[in-house]
Formats: structure tokens, C-alpha cells, sequence
């Protein structure tokens, strides 16, 4: 102990142990959200829904999850509602111009399923809205 500073070197440890555990929960944090299939922090859920309801020919969009399949890589997957007259050709334009909003929306794979209001989810917790508690009935 040239200088006398003995306490240096556990310092030094103290300080990077701090720091590998500290990069390390952020790194596990945000592997465990992906895994997770987690909603991405950076997306705007309701913005996302609003550009595809904004969509011409869209009449409601349920069922709508987003998740990151890997770092920088979303998916989103949802019902989409349009009008029950229209044809495959109307359909898939619908289709294509959802696809292309999303990509700016950062959405590069997406799945929607057309259907028209007239397609019967029933009693489908998937489908309702979060806004009322879940019960164990059916209704008539």
C-alpha cells in the first residue's frame, strides 16, 4: 500500500458491480416484456386504432393486440369491421392501405380479419371491451 488507499480496490468492485447490475435490469426488463408479448412502449395504441378506423371503409376495429416479436420488429393483429357488400378486390385495397398506414405506425407484420357487423362474437372475452368486469353466464 504505496499511497494507503486500500479502500480503492473495493470501491472500484462496489461501483462496477453496481453498474452490471444496473445495465443487466434494464436488459432483463426489456427481454422479459418482449417475451412477455408485451404491448411496445413506443406505440400509441389508440393512435394506431385511429388511423385504422380512419381507413375508408372501416367501420370498427376490435380485438387489436401489438406486440414486438424481437427488438425494432412489431406485429399487430385485429378484427377489422367493413361493410357486408363489399367485394375481395374493395376487401383487400382496404387491406392494403391499413398495411401501408401501419408501416409508418412502426407495424411491419400485421394479420387483420375482415368481417361485418353482422358476425356474432356471443359472449367472446376476447372481443369485449376491458370497461365492464368478466361474469360467468351466458346472456339471452
Amino acid at each position: 500500500m504505496f499511497f494507503g488507499w486500500g479502500w480503492a480496490d473495493p470501491l472500484a468492485s462496489v461501483l462496477v458491480a453496481i453498474l452490471i447490475l444496473r445495465s443487466g435490469y434494464y436488459v432483463t426488463k426489456d427481454d422479459l416484456h418482449v417475451l412477455m408479448e408485451g404491448t411496445p412502449y413506443h406505440v400509441d395504441v389508440k393512435d394506431v386504432i385511429l388511423t385504422m378506423e380512419k381507413t375508408e371503409g372501416i367501420q370498427g376495429i376490435h380485438d387489436l393486440h401489438i406486440w414486438s416479436i424481437t427488438s425494432g420488429l412489431n406485429a399487430l393483429s385485429c378484427h377489422a369491421v367493413v361493410d357486408n357488400q363489399l367485394t375481395i378486390k374493395e376487401s383487400e385495397r382496404i387491406l392494403r392501405s391499413i398495411e401501408h398506414e401501419l408501416e409508418h405506425k412502426g407495424s411491419t407484420h400485421g394479420t387483420i380479419q375482415m368481417e361485418t357487423a353482422t358476425h356474432n362474437h356471443g359472449n367472446s372475452i376476447l372481443c369485449q371491451a376491458k370497461t365492464e368486469p368478466f361474469h360467468d353466464h351466458h346472456h339471452h
